[in-house]
């Protein structure tokens, strides 16, 4: 998956927890073995995307579009909705976004509307 990145590359850059910001677009500079370096002296792994925040909590995570960050946020949505329906004996585990709509559907279970993606 981020085998394709390069540098000059733009990636979806969105903080994590409390943090001030909005989400924005960040440029690769290096791509290296096991790091992607990001402006502001920033590196996110290359395999989870993940910001490294050194010995502290990661400052946020990077998405390869607007459209995927989106996408995984609906899906926290849904999942979150269908755990509340079935209590603790919901394991959400590696369904897709599609799978847990149809088990909603099934179950007569209200989901949270999509978002719009935003023209940043």
């Amino acid at each position: 998956m981020t085998d394709e990145i390069k540098p000059g590359d733009k990636l979806y850059y969105v903080p994590s927890g409390n943090r001030n910001g909005k989400p924005s677009w960040v440029t690769v500079q290096k791509v290296g073995r096991k790091w992607i370096t990001l402006p502001y002296r920033m590196r996110c792994d290359k395999e989870t995307l993940i910001v490294d925040g050194g010995d502290y909590q990661s400052p946020g995570r990077c998405y390869r579009s607007a459209e995927e960050y989106y996408e995984s946020k609906h899906l926290s949505r849904i999942q979150y909705a269908l755990q509340k329906w079935f209590g603790n004996y919901w394991q959400a585990g590696s369904l897709t976004a599609d799978q847990c709509v149809q088990i909603a559907a099934i179950a007569s279970i209200q989901l949270p509307e999509r978002e719009l993606v935003s023209a940043d």
